[in-house]
């Protein structure tokens, strides 16, 4: 592994770390959060909202465990991706797909969400 990747690998583990802190220990300071998530460039905003929705998007997968303590995130980030599929392919429609072929698209998105998640609609 080089250097750099490296280092990457430990800036992750040490986000991932914190984060996990800070969400146990104050989660009453989402607000803050927020607002600090707002406050970076509008591009770092796209991309830090990107993995976001790879998270949820992993979440909903097969290859997520879970047990009594995280099923219901589960359950929900399912119900967020059904949901987008059911939107992306209104998106297509309303941008003149065929309904046959809207719902391709919906189920290649379903198949593998992360790989729409950079995909511009507009």
């Amino acid at each position: 592994m080089q250097n750099w990747e490296k280092e990457q690998e430990e800036k992750i583990e040490k986000l991932m770390s914190d984060f996990a802190d800070i969400a146990n220990s104050y989660s009453n300071k989402n607000s803050t959060f927020c607002k600090e998530f707002t406050m970076h460039h509008r591009t770092l905003q796209q991309s830090m909202f990107g993995t976001i929705l790879q998270i949820v998007a992993f979440v909903a997968t097969d290859d997520y465990r879970t047990d009594g303590r995280n099923q219901q995130s589960k359950e929900i980030a399912k119900m967020l991706i059904a949901g987008y599929a059911e939107e992306l392919k209104k998106y297509y429609i309303v941008d003149g797909a065929s309904e046959s072929r809207a719902e391709s698209y919906k189920q290649t998105f379903l198949a593998n969400p992360k790989d729409f998640l950079s995909t511009p609609l507009i």
